[in-house]
């Protein structure tokens, strides 16, 4: 019998657990398998971006974030920038910020 929490697609699950432990070679591997993911998974409370960002995962967050957005929020409104700050991940914290700002200048342009 399946647990509740897993999720249905054995590659969800496997995104999940690279984002979360920030293990950025399998994350990039299947990605790179999808062609394309979300990073909003099917019952999951938050995003693969804020599960990186809440245990500072620095190099799985620059890889999550290249041509997505750092605005999408989780079950509760709160961002990956939300999480990274109340946890003090100093870090992401800021490459969130910096990202989110020249994402900002270009739509400006």
């Amino acid at each position: 019998m399946r647990s509740k929490t897993c999720c249905t697609n054995p590659e969800e699950s496997a995104l999940r657990v690279a984002a979360k432990y920030g293990h950025t070679d399998s994350l990039r591997y299947i990605i790179h398998r999808q062609n394309s993911f979300s990073m909003a998974l099917p019952g999951a409370s938050s995003t693969l971006l804020y599960e990186a960002a809440r245990d500072n995962h620095i190099h799985t967050v620059r890889t999550l974030v290249l041509g997505a957005s750092c605005d999408i929020q989780d079950a509760n409104g709160k961002t990956a920038l939300h999480v990274s700050a109340e946890k003090g991940n100093l870090e992401v914290t800021k490459f969130i910020v910096e990202r989110q700002e020249i994402s900002y200048g270009e739509a400006e342009l």
